[in-house]
């Protein structure tokens, strides 16, 4: 699975052309990402825009987090319209993942996010300006993301606490 171009390639001679997106798909779903960084990149945001496929299966599941510096719209846009999927889907809370991009330039809303899948501390600030964001956003996806975050964060709280954000 090093190399799953030629992987992709052999099967495409034995199955032909027309099954070649979910050969192409499955095949990078389960290799996971090659360790060449464009390529991936390129794949993981094709595979998504073209079949609404988001990638969250072995070693693609905080691969957004990890590169986000290198395309930080599209990856913050693809992280926040499925942020339900990040927020209930961890079986085990993995450790926080290396981005290299500084934490305070993200988007408030990614930055609960990553609070809360990495069992850090969020600040006061950090939810109202999400809440502020979700006012703002114009995008239905986007808005029901960002509506997850603050649900999720939310429901971690103590009740007299929610009072405090929500007046």
């Amino acid at each position: 699975m090093n190399d799953p171009d030629s992987i992709i390639n052999q099967l495409l001679t034995i199955t032909g052309e027309e099954n070649a997106s979910m050969i192409k798909n499955s095949v990078h779903l389960v290799a996971g990402p090659t360790r060449q960084p464009e390529k991936d990149l390129v794949c993981f945001i094709d595979l998504y825009r073209k079949h609404d496929l988001l990638l969250d299966f072995f070693e693609w599941k905080y691969y957004p987090f990890e590169q986000i510096e290198h395309a930080p719209d599209i990856l913050t846009e693809i992280i926040l319209r499925n942020s339900a999927t990040y927020l209930y889907s961890v079986v085990r809370k993995p450790d926080p993942v290396y981005m290299g991009i500084p934490f305070n330039q993200l988007p408030a809303p990614l930055q609960l996010l990553y609070c809360q899948l990495f069992s850090l501390d969020h600040t006061q600030e950090m939810m109202e300006e999400t809440i502020r964001y979700y006012q703002t956003c114009r995008d239905p996806e986007i808005r029901q993301g960002v509506f997850e975050i603050i649900y999720y964060s939310l429901s971690l709280l103590d009740p007299k606490e929610i009072y405090f954000y929500m007046t």
